[in-house]
């Protein structure tokens, strides 16, 4: 369990490889409520995609909540955070998405 968390906590998507399973334009229908979405859209879609390849996200997730919602923050400006659900609105389904790095953690 601690190995799995770890692993999701430092994944970085800049460079990981996605499949086909699921096209761009389904991870748009679903993600297109997300805050600042003409700002940051490559870096969600990415993020969003990436997710639900890995199998750690379902687009009926990403539905729910609507995408990516800012992360009211003061102090980390230079570091943009956005938070989505998967599996659940519990705090432990909780995920950040700095799209400065490009980063998804828990």
């Amino acid at each position: 369990m601690r190995m799995i968390l770890v692993l999701c906590a430092t994944f970085v998507f800049a460079g990981a490889s996605v499949s086909a399973d699921v096209t761009d334009a389904e991870i748009a229908a679903v993600i297109k409520g997300s805050d600042d979405l003409s700002m940051h859209s490559a870096v969600f879609l990415k993020a969003s995609k990436n997710l639900v390849v890995k199998g750690w996200c379902s687009l009926q997730d990403l539905r729910i909540v609507g995408g990516w919602v800012r992360r009211r923050t003061s102090g980390r400006k230079q570091h943009r955070i956005y938070i989505t659900y998967c599996g659940g609105s519990a705090e432990n389904n909780r995920l950040y998405l700095d799209v400065t790095l490009g980063r998804v953690f828990r």
